[in-house]
């Protein structure tokens, strides 16, 4: 993941060459910077109201990658998008908390090019086993995985202003985010998975579609 404070200077200290050189559309690389805080809100997650029937759910957004809106900064950037958080910005579903992250940015236009998704952890005290839509949790080989989300449905813009701070609110249906997720495995109701001291009698996972879960991911996120 590209450090946001390394691209950022990057970006200041080809300012003076781009701008000497006549090119039009340099104002995104201004001096002047604008902080951006990025937040996650969860909302269809009451397991009353919504049948919402994790008692634990967690998982974690790795990278927020952004790219400049304006053809110069883009080039001068390179292939790398710029890493919009530090660090995994850990959400827990069932409680819809996440801290929030601060991005200091060059003034300009962003677009946002990827949000990756990993760290799933769903756990149901009372599942029974009974059927494929009521395991307990769900093998580590899939929810440790890294799930790259690129097609938001629309286009995503940050408008960063100079001395100023603007939000980008990223919302997660929760239920829609687990179904999405359960509709990736398929299962086997009548034999059993795997051989030997590693099988798993009915119902169990036989696999899973990497990507089912995530076309249906991009339905649990919005950006405002």
């Amino acid at each position: 993941m590209v450090n946001a404070k390394r691209v950022c200077w990057l970006l200041l200290i080809l300012a003076p060459v781009i701008a000497a050189s006549g090119c039009p559309g340099t104002d995104i690389l201004r001096t002047g910077n604008g902080t951006y805080v990025i937040e996650v809100v969860v909302t269809n997650n009451d397991p009353v109201v919504d049948g919402f029937r994790y008692d634990f759910a967690d998982l974690f957004i790795g990278q927020v990658n952004i790219r400049p809106v304006d053809s110069v900064a883009d080039a001068a950037l390179g292939p790398r998008d710029i890493g919009a958080v530090s660090g995994a910005i850990d959400i827990n579903l069932t409680m819809g908390t996440a801290e929030p992250t601060t991005l200091l940015l060059s003034s300009g236009a962003y677009r946002l090019t990827l949000v990756q998704v990993a760290g799933i952890d769903l756990f149901d005290f009372d599942a029974t086993f009974t059927a494929c839509d009521d395991f307990d949790e769900y093998p580590a080989q899939f929810t440790q995985n890294l799930y790259d989300l690129e097609d938001f449905g629309q286009t995503v813009i940050l408008n960063v202003d100079a001395d100023t701070e603007g939000t980008l609110t990223i919302t997660i249906d929760a239920q829609a985010f687990v179904d999405a997720f359960e509709a990736g495995f398929t299962c086997n109701l009548t034999q059993q998975c795997g051989f030997g001291f590693n099988a798993v009698p009915p119902p169990c996972i036989l696999n899973f579609s990497e990507s089912t879960f995530v076309n249906g991911m991009g339905a649990a996120f919005s950006f405002n």
